[in-house]
């Protein structure tokens, strides 16, 4: 629940794993409450060439998930509330939350069906990620994000199949202050087909239509992919899924997308992951209604003992923008350390040093910044 300078990527991570592996959510009743604490120290707050700003900032967050198990049917309710503040750019200050509620409906033992919403609001500092494209007048953007999909999963325990089918609806938007900047809609049919080829391995079948906008321009996007599931002595787990997509609309491109994970336990306390993915997706700047993005990390973990681990990660996100020679480029390396003096409190240290280049205003630039969390779970 502590806030981290990197990327999240748990959320690819779980998109790429099969169906059977996500129902476990659903399988133990969780009542959990949080509290976290950090202060950040950042340098070149607004990654500037010239005269870098530096910035010491503080975070408070309240979390609550609880998982609710009844005859036939779970509910899930998780949601957080953030505060930031910043001592030397009192502007800043801002609240934030989360809310992301799911409904879990057990029609057999092989299937189910799951209602998701997403309520969301945070507030962006300009060069970070999905604020990398902001006019020259806005220093932060204000980002609210809502949507809803339905989940239909046959085959949750499969001898041989299953197939994962969802409908979702998404809107986002950004606002500086009373201003509109930039408002996506998008309307997403996705599939996935696995079939079982041995103890531990499934052949895939990945289709996805969006029919996306942003403003008043227009986009539809079609994938069609295929891929493999394995499990390897159980301390290996390799997922890929390629594939070729096309967009059509008030821009077209075409090209191939692929989502890849690499999970090796090479000891009882080393672990090892390197996750890639490309896709096509509307983008954010106005240079470019689409853009294809690219990211490529890969993460080192140890466990030093029972009550610390370590973890070193780099990562490099590339997004190109459709019918231009225009590109954008962040990397990321992080060092991050984790202490738990006791069950259910952990005290997160975290080092990282971003660095983006960037065609749309010509710069290369820095970013430095230090981290310490404490975390209390019960």
């Amino acid at each position: 629940m502590t806030q981290k300078p990197l990327f999240s990527l748990s959320l690819a991570f779980v998109l790429m794993m099969p169906v059977i592996v996500k129902a476990n959510d659903w399988h133990q009743s969780k009542n959990d409450v949080g509290v976290s604490v950090a202060t950040k120290v950042t340098d070149n707050l607004y990654y500037q060439e010239s005269n870098p700003q530096s910035s010491f900032s503080s975070v408070l967050q309240l979390g609550y998930d609880r998982v609710a198990l009844f005859e036939g049917f779970g509910i899930h309710i998780p949601f957080e509330l953030t505060q930031k503040n910043y001592f030397s750019e009192s502007s800043l200050n801002h609240f934030d939350y989360k809310f992301t509620p799911a409904l879990n409906i057990f029609l057999s033992e092989q299937s189910d069906i799951t209602f998701k919403a997403n309520a969301y609001q945070a507030q962006k500092i300009k060069g970070e990620e999905n604020a990398e494209f902001l006019p020259e007048f806005a220093d932060y953007v204000d980002e609210q994000a809502h949507s809803a999909a339905l989940n239909l999963g046959l085959g949750r325990a499969p001898e041989k199949q299953y197939l994962n089918i969802e409908i979702a609806t998404k809107q986002y938007q950004q606002a500086f202050e009373d201003l509109t900047l930039s408002q996506t809609e998008s309307k997403v049919i996705s599939a996935r087909y696995g079939h079982k080829i041995s103890e531990d391995s499934y052949a895939l079948a990945d289709g996805t239509y969006k029919d996306e906008q942003r403003d008043d321009l227009t986009s539809s996007l079609v994938e069609l992919g295929f891929g493999l599931y394995t499990r390897l002595g159980g301390s290996h787990q390799f997922n890929i899924v390629v594939g070729y997509f096309e967009r059509t609309g008030d821009t077209a491109s075409d090209g191939y997308y692929w989502l890849l994970s690499d999970k090796w336990r090479l000891s009882d306390e080393l672990e090892l992951t390197f996750l890639s993915e490309q896709h096509s997706e509307v983008s954010l700047s106005q240079q470019s209604l689409t853009q294809l993005t690219t990211e490529n990390d890969i993460s080192l973990q140890y466990q030093l003992s029972n009550a610390h681990y370590i973890r070193l990660s780099l990562a490099q996100i590339d997004q190109t923008f459709d019918q231009s020679d225009g590109f954008h480029k962040r990397q990321v390396a992080s060092f991050d350390w984790q202490w738990r003096p006791y069950e259910g409190f952990d005290v997160d240290t975290s080092l990282a040093l971003e660095r983006i280049d960037t065609s749309l205003l010509d710069k290369h630039v820095t970013q430095q910044s230090a981290q310490v969390a404490m975390e209390y779970l019960w």
